[in-house]
């Protein structure tokens, strides 16, 4: 594989400036500012509407925007679409050579690159098999070795993993962190949070167009929930919610409350107050708050 720069010293491999972009009169994007560096993995995140594809568009350079700027080292961007973009009756071998020459690589170099790709996303065993034969995962790693066939310094995937089972996900998932660990930035689409948090060290929340928060996960959590656990509580019956939810200040969500405490013994206050009250409790849990918690947080506001 050509070498990529080391993490530490290399430039961002995405820089995005004040970008502001319209559809005609209706802005879409206002004042955006992100930074992906070499190495780094980040999750894009949002409800529908928030902005998340005309956002990969400018990124893309599929977009003028009205203002800002959006850089790419070296320009070489590539995406890895929802949707399995292969040509189906050729074999992966097949498929691989066509996007290289499509790529621009050098007709001599096809077929070492070819092979080099397929041994680094864990498909050449599969080479003389035709698209079409293939199980989702095995088609979504093709997709991906279509992608980086020209090294790019930047990856975008959306929804890399939809409609494939756990193990097939295990393995996509160790492909894109290898991907990562070799220098390439990573700007992964997802609407599963557990895939985010997974894949990525760091997360991108769009709300209304904007940027609510970006920045490593491990800070964005902290800064919004500290040393908070998330308290949930199921009833016995579950009319008397309405009553417990006055008596403890938690929202009703579902079957029954939830909330968030400064720990457990704060929980267990809670509990007592409501089998003080007469209020039959069925079940507590107590769990750290995850980043689906934050992005619901941060996006409550927004259109479903």
């Amino acid at each position: 594989m050509i070498p990529l720069p080391r993490h530490a010293d290399a430039p961002p491999v995405l820089r995005v400036e004040g970008l502001d972009i319209a559809y005609g009169t209706a802005p879409v994007l206002h004042g955006i500012d992100l930074r992906i560096g070499a190495g780094e993995a980040h999750c894009l995140l949002g409800r529908n509407g928030a902005g998340k594809t005309t956002l990969v568009r400018a990124i893309l350079g599929r977009i003028r925007p009205r203002a800002g700027t959006v850089t790419v080292e070296k320009g070489r961007v590539a995406l890895v679409p929802q949707d399995i973009a292969l040509f189906p009756k050729l074999t992966v071998r097949e498929n691989l050579a066509a996007f290289a020459r499509l790529s621009g690589l050098p007709r001599g170099a096809i077929g070492a690159r070819v092979a080099e790709t397929m041994a680094q996303a864990g498909i050449a065993e599969r080479r003389d098999e035709r698209v079409e034969t293939l199980s989702g995962g095995w088609q979504r790693r093709v997709n991906i070795a279509a992608a980086i066939l020209d090294t790019p310094r930047l990856l975008v995937l959306d929804e890399p993993t939809v409609g494939v089972d756990a193990a097939a996900r295990a393995g996509l998932h160790a492909l894109i962190d290898d991907l990562r660990a070799g220098g390439m930035g990573i700007l992964v689409v997802t609407h599963d949070l557990d895939e985010a948090a997974t894949l990525c060290g760091h997360a991108i929340l769009l709300d209304a167009g904007r940027v609510v928060r970006a920045g490593p996960i491990a800070d964005l959590m902290e800064g919004a929930f500290r040393h908070d656990l998330r308290l949930s509580i199921a009833f016995v019956d579950p009319a008397e919610m309405p009553r417990a939810a006055a008596l403890t200040g938690l929202e009703i969500a579902g079957e029954g409350l939830t909330g968030m405490v400064a720990d457990a013994a704060g929980g267990l206050h809670l509990v007592e107050s409501l089998t003080a009250a007469g209020i039959a409790v069925r079940a507590v849990s107590l769990e750290r708050p995850a980043l689906a918690h934050l992005h619901d947080a941060l996006t409550a506001g927004s259109a479903p």
